[in-house]
């Protein structure tokens, strides 16, 4: 099937799903019953952003003696999510297939290819919500509004910044801390990081404020600011007493999968409107979807043709 016939698809099902949420079965109705609906289930949602060229033709006449007209080539960010159970323990259930999506037409229209797919499962009716992001503030300022507009269950949605991200920040911050030698900063790092997993927010937010001291510079007061930022977020011992995933390693795997592997390379460069086709496509073979998606197109699109 063409590109453009996926996307329509997608569209018409995103217009649906802004005016009201199907049923179901309506939506799903291809699918094993274990997967209709996320009723009474644990689900997590983690998002992030890769990189790909994108192809722009150059304007006015093209130089004398030139073959090609020339372009110009910008890298982009595709932005993507990725859905999936979680078990009793916190980890993925890989039995049943979740949902992802991406996009190039920014963090707004991915949010509502998002909020579409969590209605159209039912996931209002949700035990619970995990949302993992790595701290970006494309994903961490639009968290309250879809939690709104997907009706997330009130007090059961989790918002989780990436444990490995976290880690990064702290090693910014070894690596920048005063009149401390590479031995020590190191000896420094390895105890905040047990200690990120061990000890209340608060109390790792303190040990970093005496660490930078009084007077530091901007870039330990912007990783400082980081941590207090996501203070809510790096609560990991007790993410880990309710058993919660605190790693968005799923939807750093769609990004190698989906954009690395196929959309960004050496020499490769997408048309605008090629890539958001191919990056949706994508996105539906590598999550296990293509069978169940491919249905459901086709008889869009032949009931339009009819």
């Amino acid at each position: 099937m063409h590109a453009a016939q996926a996307l329509a698809h997608r569209q018409s099902r995103l217009d649906v799903a802004a005016n009201q949420r199907p049923p179901v079965e309506a939506q799903c109705a291809d699918r094993p019953p274990d997967e209709l609906s996320w009723t009474g289930k644990r689900i997590a949602i983690a998002l992030d952003g890769g990189r790909i060229n994108l192809r722009t033709p150059k304007r006015g006449r093209r130089r004398r003696g030139a073959a090609r007209h020339g372009f110009h080539a910008n890298w982009r960010e595709p932005k993507l999510f990725t859905v999936y159970l979680l078990d009793q323990n916190g980890r993925r259930q890989r039995d049943v297939h979740g949902a992802c999506d991406g996009t190039l037409e920014g963090p707004d229209r991915l949010m509502d290819l998002l909020v579409a797919e969590l209605n159209s499962h039912h996931a209002d009716q949700a035990a619970e919500v995990v949302i993992l992001a790595d701290g970006a503030a494309w994903i961490w300022n639009r968290l309250d509004e879809l939690a709104a507009r997907a009706m997330l269950p009130t007090g059961r949605v989790h918002c989780v910044l990436d444990y490995y991200h976290a880690v990064e920040h702290l090693a910014v911050i070894a690596d920048g801390l005063p009149h401390r030698s590479p031995g020590q900063s190191r000896r420094w790092l390895n105890g905040m990081k047990k200690n990120l997993k061990t000890d209340e927010p608060d109390t790792v937010i303190e040990e970093l404020a005496r660490a930078i001291g009084r007077r530091p510079g901007k870039a330990l007061r912007r990783e400082y600011n980081y941590f207090v930022t996501n203070r809510e977020a790096i609560d990991y011992r007790s993410f880990a007493d309710l058993h919660i995933p605190i790693g968005s390693g799923a939807v750093e795997s769609a990004i190698r999968r989906v954009v690395n592997l196929r959309l960004k390379g050496a020499g490769m460069f997408w048309l605008r409107e090629n890539a958001e086709g191919f990056l949706h496509l994508r996105c539906q073979t590598k999550s296990g979807n293509w069978h169940s998606f491919l249905r459901r197109a086709l008889q869009t699109v032949s009931r339009e043709a009819w």
